[in-house]
């Protein structure tokens, strides 16, 4: 997603409340927005704001483009 205001490229990760609900993570959930909120490192997707309707709770993030996969050894 662009922003046409400043021409900048966000991820929106979308979750739906019943998933959430179904999973009794409410409380944890609203705790991992607060944190991500909270940290500003370069090893962690910045959250940005968030927001929700009805059905769903979106996450505006940091876009990570073409990412990398740690491999780990045994």
């Amino acid at each position: 997603m662009k922003l046409k205001s400043n021409n900048e490229t966000y991820a929106l990760k979308v979750i739906q409340k019943t998933a959430i609900k179904q999973q009794n993570m409410i409380a944890q959930v609203k705790n991992e927005i607060d944190i991500m909120y909270q940290i500003t490192h370069p090893n962690i997707i910045q959250l940005f704001n968030h927001f929700e309707d009805d059905d769903y709770l979106f996450l505006l993030i940091e876009y990570a483009e073409g990412g990398r996969w740690l491999k780990i050894r045994n």
